[in-house]
């Protein structure tokens, strides 16, 4: 029973990290679409990140 919950728990963190990863991906993406300069911070696995995009005004 515990290696399944073991197994379950790895299984949800995997899961977020990647949904988090493609996020972080497509806000950098996004942010070069409209000229501007990604600046990201993640953690271990990029379960929490901070965001910015900086955006030059001519």
């Amino acid at each position: 029973m515990s290696l399944l919950a073991v197994l379950g728990f790895a299984f949800v963190i995997g899961t977020q990290s990647y949904v988090q990863h493609k996020e972080v991906a497509l806000a950098k993406s996004h942010c070069h679409d409209i000229g501007g300069t990604p600046h990201v911070d993640t953690d271990f696995l990029s379960l929490k990140y901070c965001f910015d995009s900086e955006v030059k005004e001519d």
